[in-house]
């Protein structure tokens, strides 16, 4: 129902009140008039009232029930009809130390940006609205779920026990996790669910932050899980902002760099590619792994603006090494979440641009571990500009196999672990690879022993310290212009 317009009500006022007006005039008139008009005109007067009456009863009718329209707007989401995050909090705090113990849960849809971007908001507003009838009826009758933004939600469950909070939220997890079909396709989103267990804490307010940060440890950890809230997680958080602070101090200060290890054909010497590797200056002696640190950057928004950054800095190399005759390719480190983000192929036009290259310049290396649901058209898209993906670290993670039937990738690059004579995997893996259309790369490669066995397996492109170890730019020029490295002879 929509509101009477306010110029609507002024009108009906007024003739309410000339009604009023008329009423009292021909009651009050007609007692003047003669006995046998008399009747007549007060009779009339008296009717204009019951009449007035019901007007003014409907009218009110009218009014409550577009006061209550107003009021469910304002306090529920208008496309999944779940409570909103205001309604939420008012909830959470009526109900906290009378509903017995109360757990929270935040529940984010992962990769659920990607999807929005390349398949269009109407589907993600499908996929919203499904997510929302499956958390609906997956909670108990007592429980209470709302959309907090976006593609998060948030729900408190009253009167429960640690176990009961922690199955519902796996079951809320394998819920969410089906996959949603929608107009003839199948689409398929994971979620990762944070949870601050019951008496745990004082507060409402305390019980959404640990959840919240419980949420992000899930995400962290591989995404499609439930984490629950303990004291390292609070330990970890801490830590987790100041190297985020950290790093976006290095990117503001220039305190940022790049090394580049080569890529080899391990027959020719030919150096094929280099991988760009970030590098920051001036780190604290306590301070984390760099590999942690870019997580943690990332956390905290900072993962475009870094991968910004790299691409800018080793494009830029490119185009001075490329100027000397080489054709190789550079490669460049994404992190999944960033894919996720459905901006990358965009950033990359951008910066193939401003620097005047082909696509056929780049690779983009993405590790297995870091990959979301729906990042298939993503990398669609980059291939559509002629750059190459990589998946890295193949073989470390749970879905190798799932993942190389589900993307279209141009190179594997084996993980250094499973380089070794000793995992028997090097031939393996070779087979693999050719079998299904992907150039393999070996990493890791450290001794003449893992060169001999990388060779013997069909292995033909590797990587390692006993090749080449990483270095500066203005090492890869002299290496580049050369065009090769001497192989060491492996017996």
């Amino acid at each position: 129902m929509s509101p009477l317009p306010a110029f609507s009500r002024r009108v009906w006022s007024l003739v309410e009140l000339a009604l009023v007006a008329l009423a009292m005039v021909l009651v009050v008139v007609g007692l003047t008039f003669s006995a046998s008009t008399r009747p007549v005109v007060i009779a009339l007067g008296l009717l204009l009232l019951p009449v007035l009456a019901l007007r003014l009863r409907g009218s009110g009718h009218g009014e409550r029930a577009q006061i209550y329209q107003w009021r469910h707007l304002a306090s529920h989401d208008s496309l999944t009809g779940l409570p909103n995050r205001l309604t939420f909090i008012d909830e959470l705090e009526r109900s906290w130390g009378r509903s017995g113990e109360v757990a929270v849960l935040f529940i984010d849809l992962d990769g659920f940006k990607a999807i929005n971007d390349t398949l269009g908001h109407g589907v993600g507003d499908e996929i919203l609205v499904e997510a929302a009838r499956r958390l609906s009826t997956g909670l108990r009758e007592r429980d209470v779920v709302a959309r907090f933004g976006g593609d998060e939600f948030v729900a408190f469950l009253s009167d429960c026990s640690r176990g009961d909070a922690l199955d519902i939220a796996e079951r809320l997890r394998d819920l969410l996790s089906s996959p949603y079909r929608l107009g003839g396709r199948e689409v398929r989103v994971s979620a990762s669910i944070g949870v601050c267990p019951p008496g745990s804490v004082d507060a409402p307010d305390q019980a959404m932050r640990h959840a919240d940060i419980a949420l992000y440890s899930a995400k962290d950890s591989g995404r499609d899980q439930v984490r629950e809230f303990d004291d390292g997680l609070a330990r970890h958080a801490s830590d987790w902002t100041g190297a985020a602070e950290q790093m976006a101090l290095a990117l503001s200060m220039g305190d940022l760099r790049l090394v580049y290890q080569p890529e080899i054909d391990l027959e020719t010497g030919e150096v094929t590619s280099v991988e760009a590797l970030l590098r920051v200056d001036r780190l604290g002696s306590r301070c984390l792994p760099l590999g942690r640190l870019i997580a943690a950057a990332e956390d905290h928004g900072l993962g475009s603006e870094l991968t910004e950054w790299v691409l800018n800095r080793s494009l830029s190399d490119a185009v001075e090494w490329r100027s000397l005759g080489w054709n190789g390719r550079v490669c460049v480190n994404v992190s999944g979440r960033v894919l996720g983000e459905g901006h990358l192929a965009e950033q990359v036009m951008r910066q193939l641009a401003l620097h005047g290259l082909a696509g056929e310049c780049l690779t983009l290396e993405f590790a297995e571990g870091g990959l979301q649901a729906g990042s298939g058209l993503a990398l669609e898209l980059l291939h559509d500009i002629g750059v190459t993906v990589t998946l890295d670290d193949f073989g470390t993670g749970t879905s190798s196999l799932a993942l190389l039937q589900s993307f279209d990738w141009d190179f594997l690059k084996v993980d250094r672990s499973l380089v070794s004579v000793e995992s028997g995997l090097a031939g393996p893996l070779a087979r693999l690879g050719r079998d299904l259309g992907h150039v393999v790369i070996a990493e890791g490669i450290e001794t003449p022993a893992h060169l001999a066995e990388q060779r013997a397996a069909g292995v033909r492109r590797g990587q390692g310290f006993l090749l080449a170890a990483p270095m500066r730019p203005e090492d890869v020029r002299a290496v580049v212009a050369v065009g090769q490295v001497r192989l060491p002879v492996t017996g």
